[in-house]
Order: structure tokens, then sequence, then C-alpha cells
């Protein structure tokens, strides 16, 4: 799935999802929804090389449908992006 995604036009860096819409959130539950730029801020701290949003159109509005990390190649740092 994810290698789908990444081959698809419908996504983006992170980084310049959050330049595009800085309100962007992730969850479902208004009370248990997180910032996207502290999540994702989260993963490129624990040194995550690239962090992805696949994103899907409908009608005028733009929506981010999902969240992609790659994780780095030191154990260490893969431990900090799973905690």
């Amino acid at each position: 799935m994810c290698e789908e995604i990444l081959k698809s036009p419908d996504k983006m860096d992170a980084r310049e999802w959050i330049k595009r819409y800085p309100k962007s959130v992730i969850g479902k539950e208004e009370e248990s929804q997180k910032s996207l730029t502290s999540v994702a801020g989260r993963f490129y701290d624990a040194g995550a090389p690239r962090v992805f949003i696949q994103f899907t159109k409908i009608n005028q509005g733009v929506f981010l449908t999902a969240m992609i990390v790659e994780l780095p190649a030191d154990s260490t740092a893969r431990q900090k992006c799973l905690r």
C-alpha cells in the first residue's frame, strides 16, 4: 500500500502540506485530534528522513487521508519514531 501511495501524484511532503494547510489535524474524534505540525515534527525530530501526506480531492476540498513515515536506518532513531 505504501509503495502505491508513494508512486501516486496525490501525495506531498508533510512540510509542504503544513505550509499550505497549517491548521491540519490528525484523528477521527475531535477530542483526540492532534496537530499535524506536532505529529510530523515529532517524526522529523526523531530522525525520519521523509514524511509524506496522501490526500484526496473531493469537490473543491483537499483532505489528508494518510501519513507515511520513512523510518531512519539507524535503529536508535527508528525506536524514537516508534515511541
